[in-house]
């Protein structure tokens, strides 16, 4: 797997339909190589909560962990999530941008208000539900 990924053929493709692959090695292998990408596409593809946060805190990909957070849909990745402080505001930010532009369902928006309020931080889902009242054109 990683030499079709060193090739450079198509490597998203390769890793969102091969599903006979070690998601945690080969998303290693991608950030090891600085292709945060392709790191994402694998720890997204084998749910790999703590890789994957622990990636876009690192490498400011707040919008991605945001998109990832809306369609995993549990709670308990959320808090983890948000409880980094140093990516929090950022991450918040991104989250209302993802769910006042994207596609949304009712369920995704549900888990996301509960998380902000299992995390206490009820000024930013205030904000939040703003947002989501007054301004979402949906």
């Amino acid at each position: 797997m990683k030499l079709l990924i060193d090739q450079g053929k198509s490597p998203e493709t390769l890793l969102n339909t091969n599903n006979i692959y070690d998601t945690k090695v080969i998303g290693k292998f991608c950030e090891e190589k600085n292709d945060y990408e392709l790191a994402y596409i694998s720890y997204k593809k084998g749910q790999n909560d703590d890789e994957l946060i622990s990636l876009c805190a690192k490498h400011l990909l707040y919008k991605q962990l945001a998109l990832y957070l809306v369609n995993r849909k549990n709670e308990e990745i959320w808090c983890k999530a948000l409880s980094e402080n140093s990516i929090r505001s950022h991450l918040i930010e991104q989250i209302n941008s993802v769910l006042l532009n994207d596609h949304i369902e009712e369920d995704e928006i549900k888990i996301c208000i509960k998380s902000f309020m299992d995390c206490n931080i009820f000024s930013e889902l205030t904000t939040l539900l703003e947002k989501l009242i007054f301004y979402n054109k949906k």
